[in-house]
Order: C-alpha cells, then sequence, then structure tokens
C-alpha cells in the first residue's frame, strides 16, 4: 500500500513541476499593448487574461497550442516549442474588421 502511495505522489510531483510559465506581451500591429487580451492553453484547458499593459503568464508544455484572443482583433494560435519555454513572447493580433449590413 506504501509503494502504490509513494508511486502516485511521485507522478503527481512530475506533472506539476513538468510544466513552465510561458511569460510575453500581446500587442497590436502598432506594437501597442492589448490590455486585458484572454491567453488560453487548449490543451491544459487554463486560461488567464494578460494585464492592462498586455503582459501575461500561463503554465505550459512544449507541444501545447496556447490561443491568443481579444474583441475586435483575429485570433492567434502558437504551438508551443522549447524556445517558447525560455524567451519572452511578443504575440501581435492583427485587427480583424468586419463590415456591418446597412440600416435601411
Amino acid at each position: 500500500m506504501k509503494i502504490v502511495l509513494f508511486t502516485w505522489l511521485l507522478i503527481g510531483g512530475y506533472c506539476l513541476f513538468g510544466q513552465q510559465q510561458i511569460q510575453g506581451m500581446v500587442v497590436n500591429e502598432n506594437d501597442e499593448p492589448v490590455g486585458f487580451s484572454h491567453v488560453y492553453n487548449k490543451t491544459l484547458e487554463l486560461g488567464k487574461v494578460s494585464d492592462m499593459n498586455g503582459k501575461f503568464s500561463v503554465l505550459g508544455n512544449r507541444g501545447d497550442t496556447i490561443e491568443f484572443s481579444y474583441v475586435g482583433y483575429k485570433t492567434h494560435l502558437i504551438a508551443v516549442n522549447a524556445s517558447h519555454l525560455t524567451s519572452y513572447l511578443k504575440v501581435t493580433l492583427p485587427r480583424d474588421s468586419v463590415l456591418l449590413p446597412s440600416i435601411t
């Protein structure tokens, strides 16, 4: 029984410490911060909101997919690789122009 408990604790600890913080900043095409944008790790199903300066920090592993979105901008997806885990990300969201029908 003790061996089973120890094994579960060891596996649980490995899963917790296997994840790393992915940090960066969300900006628009003019290099201005996009504050309060949504940052969502689709693989781990964890999401956060960037601060008012567009800075974010989210848990992730190599191979995870992270989605960046904000109203009025196109959604941007990133597949996490080794360089994303060690360097500061700068994610650019392009504007999404929506043409509304005219009112008569």
